[in-house]
């Protein structure tokens, strides 16, 4: 049988593929932002299973979880948070 979520590291390694990245829901907490965009159902059931370590890792301003890690530690020099990741905090 196969496992019906992913791993956190696979799931965030997926989310760089393909585009992805995930935000602050106010209804969900953290949900994946996917205009346009297909995700496998393994990886939705891995956001919902490990929301508690995402959303610590963003406020953490982890570069795993940047919608753009190659940019974020440009963007987060001298600075706790990358200002990326701080801007799509607050929307």
């Amino acid at each position: 049988m196969s496992r019906r979520y992913m791993s956190l590291e696979n799931a965030l390694a997926t989310i760089q593929e393909r585009g992805v990245f995930l935000h602050f829901d106010a209804e969900r907490g953290i949900d994946l932002w996917t205009p346009h965009t297909r995700v496998p159902i393994t990886l939705r059931r891995a956001i919902v299973k490990h929301r508690d370590q995402l959303a610590a890792m963003m406020r953490e301003g982890r570069w795993e979880t940047c919608v753009n890690p190659s940019l974020h530690r440009k963007y987060s020099r001298c600075k706790q948070v990358c200002g990326v990741c701080a801007r799509i905090e607050c929307a």
